[in-house]
């Protein structure tokens, strides 16, 4: 169920009978994608700053009331959005809601916390330079998107992270938290009473506007190569791919994406590690956004091998849109795998909770699993070999290289 207040707060609710527990979430539509240049990392930084407390509420006492309701807390953000939420018995909905909520919407900000937090996303943005597959693919977003918009690393970097004080931080919350970008989601064995507490509890905030997502521009057929001296050669190669708003085309790029690195059946893992003994993890994935989305194939390759398993890895993407079609026996169990994981995924509220809150950020639609199964079993042989043109045809791809390898190689 979805809704939205007159001052342009959307509310959505999914009751789940039967449950002892609620997760309750506060969000925003407006993720790091928003950023400009002197911005980056900024609303990841305002995550952060938010578990400060409240004018009302300090952090010790935020930390302490949660533990006392027996609940966990955590925050998040993505490119397309910032979430605060928590996991609470049923019975504590309202509670839960007035102290997540007054996070979301009344924060302190301290000036104490907010300089703690800089240090600890230092280290934050430390751990994930330290780790390749981090790296390797943050690399190729900043090819295929210039850096920009979804492309954009939502940590922002060190120098971006010394301009961000307490007043930066405060003025930017005030437009991330407009009602018109504003989420709250509740799902869980909801009362009428819980979800009219709800309605009622925010209404009389002030409408305010936001702003909307506009497509990140792609430039495909980049190259680069960051060398370092590793065991194994890391590549990401990224191709342009149906947006979050075309639900027909995504769903037939995650089956596409299952039947070309999915697992051990899969033809990247076939090819590049059974055929060639290149590789001891080689994978596609898809990932989708509001107005973007892209499909990526991504290896730890041997330092002697990789350069033909590279080539294998976009020839067997080339293969399914133009020269061999996938079989049936490969696009039926690519189907069952996908709508028995959304089975899976429909009996944990957390999973419920992400994918409802996607629905309601790209526009308040009504999103069910069942709805997500019909339209995955509808996906044939003719429609992943159509996807698959259309993703290879958009352009060259974009890679981006890791490892012991010449600088110059692509030039």
């Amino acid at each position: 169920m979805i809704e939205r207040l007159p001052n342009g707060l959307t509310l959505g609710f999914r009751q789940l009978p039967g449950r002892q527990t609620a997760r309750v979430c506060v969000a925003s539509r407006m993720g790091s994608r928003y950023e400009k240049e002197d911005e980056r990392g900024l609303i990841h930084f305002c995550e952060h700053a938010l578990l400060g407390g409240t004018k009302a509420i300090s952090s010790a006492e935020v930390k302490k009331e949660i533990e006392l309701l027996g609940g966990g807390f955590n925050a998040f953000t993505s490119h397309d959005m910032i979430s605060i939420e928590g996991d609470f018995t049923r019975h504590d909905c309202s509670r839960a809601l007035d102290l997540v909520g007054e996070l979301f919407f009344h924060p302190a900000f301290p000036k104490a916390f907010v300089d703690q937090e800089r240090k600890v996303i230092l280290q934050e943005i430390a751990m994930n330079r330290d780790d390749p597959w981090d790296t390797v693919s943050q690399g190729a977003y900043d090819l295929f998107y210039r850096g920009k918009g979804v492309g954009a690393a939502i940590l922002g970097d060190e120098e971006a992270l010394k301009t961000h004080n307490v007043t930066r931080v405060r003025n930017y919350w005030k437009r991330v938290s407009a009602t018109s970008n504003s989420l709250i989601y509740m799902v869980g064995n909801l009362t009428e009473a819980d979800m009219k507490y709800a309605r009622e509890r925010y209404a009389d905030l002030p409408k305010t506007s936001g702003r909307c997502a506009r497509k990140t521009t792609v430039y495909a057929g980049k190259r680069s190569v960051d060398t370092q001296d590793k065991d194994q050669v890391y590549v990401s190669i990224l191709f342009e791919a149906p947006e979050l708003e075309d639900q027909k085309g995504c769903i037939q790029a995650e089956v596409l994406s299952a039947v070309l690195g999915a697992g051990m059946n899969s033809r990247i893992w076939k090819r590049v590690r059974e055929k060639m003994g290149a590789a001891y993890d080689a994978r596609s994935s898809f990932d989708v956004f509001r107005r973007n989305g892209h499909l990526e194939l991504s290896a730890a390759l041997d330092p002697k091998k990789w350069e033909k398993a590279m080539d294998a890895m976009i020839d067997e993407l080339r293969k399914v849109a133009h020269q061999k079609p996938p079989s049936k026996r490969e696009v039926d169990c690519a189907v069952k795998g996908l709508v028995r994981s959304t089975t899976i995924m429909a009996d944990d509220p957390l999973v419920v909770a992400d994918y409802d809150m996607t629905a309601m950020a790209a526009g308040c639609r009504e999103f069910t699993f069942d709805r997500r199964k019909d339209l995955i079993s509808q996906v044939n042989q003719q429609g992943v070999r159509d996807i698959a043109a259309s993703i290879f045809d958009s352009g060259e791809p974009t890679v981006q290289v890791l490892g012991p390898v010449d600088s110059d190689f692509f030039s």
